[in-house]
């Protein structure tokens, strides 16, 4: 009798990786307005703006977060709409986000 193997099930996937430049400075200067501050921006930022191009978070990491998405086209575009949600926010100056090639809004 042979031992059965499970079957192995793979798919590919896009990843995008990001989180807060400077976040051990600003939560050692603010901690509670730092940590208030990521709470909000991933509720009211992340989570929709990951779904918004059919990603999922798959882990948040304290600063930052990974999700995955099917095509590196959603995971492109949802980089690019993170950095754009709101050009003349902290988004882009003190919460610099690093998401892949994506940093500043820049490519």
């Amino acid at each position: 009798m042979t031992p059965s193997v499970p079957e192995v099930r793979r798919r590919l996937a896009a990843i995008l990786a990001a989180d807060v430049v400077g976040y051990t400075r600003l939560m050692e200067a603010h901690e509670e307005n730092t940590h208030a501050r990521l709470m909000q921006l991933r509720s009211d930022v992340l989570d929709p703006g990951v779904t918004a191009q059919n990603g999922r978070i798959v882990k948040n990491t304290g600063d930052g977060f990974l999700a995955t998405f099917d095509t590196a086209r959603d995971a492109t575009r949802c980089a690019l709409s993170l950095l754009a949600r709101d050009p003349g926010s902290r988004l882009h100056t003190v919460w610099d986000m690093m998401a892949g090639i994506a940093k500043s809004g820049r490519l």
